[in-house]
């Protein structure tokens, strides 16, 4: 649940095209307050956040030892929970579906990513 408020709360952020240093110190100390570690904060920034760095391990959210098997299970876990298709049929509104279907753009880059580097 404090995830997903960290990521409303990221929504917000961007909701006026761009991303401020202050309002990178803010969420921030918000993950902190929450108990959510360095790692969780860097997985929902990379996802929502254009140009934030995007290492393809934090958007999957796997740890960087991880097996082909373990991050092909994180990526059609994160495809099933984030598809437009399937959040429309949860009514989701318009413009979250924009949101979604950038975070599906940014889980299959890295899923192509990861899947390319890591040994079947």
């Amino acid at each position: 649940m404090l995830v997903d408020i960290l990521e409303a709360l990221f929504q917000i952020a961007v909701a006026d095209g761009s991303y401020h240093p202050g309002e990178d110190a803010f969420l921030t100390h918000v993950a902190q307050e929450f108990g959510l570690d360095e790692g969780c904060f860097r997985i929902v920034r990379s996802r929502l956040v254009e140009g934030a760095p995007r290492d393809p391990y934090d958007v999957l959210g796997l740890p960087r030892n991880a097996t082909r098997d373990e991050a092909r299970k994180a990526w059609r876990g994160l495809v099933r929970d984030t598809h437009p298709d399937v959040l429309q049929s949860r009514g989701v509104p318009p413009e979250a579906m924009k949101l979604a279907e950038r975070r599906l753009q940014l889980i299959n880059e890295a899923w192509r990513e990861i899947s390319a580097k890591v040994a079947a």
